[in-house]
């Protein structure tokens, strides 16, 4: 796996773009493109949070359970989790985790416009993206903008997202959605990521 720059950053993490080959996959599931979450443990051991069982643990066993039930999600509008992986030589002791990698990024610009923060103003890419499903007058009719198209449609796979991780096989409750955490690719449309719990 080749790690490239950094596309985010989390409280406990840093995002990168990454190539590297699909474990068990063929010859075309070489040089694909992921993210990459880089944990580093000790941080995350020393930090303590209650479980809804009352019991207390830390950040590392809660990131380690979050990351087992990340990789049963199927659902396309719920970011995969490809495999984790830690290096004991590292003395830092990081671990990475990859996911897919959204290559529009997330909903939420990248820089502040016009004095309004990069949170409250949409990517460009992703508009242009979305708008060539939504540019017709039978989307969402009662839409009387093609920016409300577009956020409509944004609105609606995030929801059903959300509907998939409450399904009672599933029971997780996502306490971080937030545009900077709604990750958007060409080819399928909004990816709802960020922290979970089993409920």
């Amino acid at each position: 796996m080749v790690i490239g720059e950094k596309i985010g950053a989390g409280q406990y993490c840093v995002v990168k773009n990454a190539m590297g080959d699909y474990i068990g996959g063929g010859p075309e599931d070489q040089n694909i493109p992921y993210a990459v979450k880089i944990f580093i443990k000790p941080n995350l051991k020393s930090k303590l949070i209650p479980t809804q069982e009352g019991k207390i643990i830390n950040m590392l066993e809660a990131s380690y359970e979050e990351i087992k039930m990340a990789g049963e999600f199927d659902h396309p509008n719920i970011g995969k989790t490809f495999t984790c992986f830690d290096t004991e030589k590292d003395p830092e002791g990081k671990y990475y985790l990859m996911i897919e990698l959204g290559d529009l990024g997330t909903i939420a610009s990248a820089e502040e416009k016009e004095g309004v923060p990069a949170s409250f103003t949409m990517n460009e890419k992703v508009i242009e993206c979305v708008s060539k499903h939504v540019d017709n007058e039978s989307y969402a009719p009662y839409c009387k903008s093609l920016k409300e198209k577009v956020a409509q449609f944004i609105f609606a796979d995030v929801a059903q997202g959300i509907k998939y991780l409450h399904h009672p096989g599933v029971r997780v409750a996502n306490r971080d959605i937030k545009p900077e955490n709604i990750v958007f690719t060409s080819e399928k449309g909004s990816s709802a990521i960020g922290k979970r719990d089993r409920a």
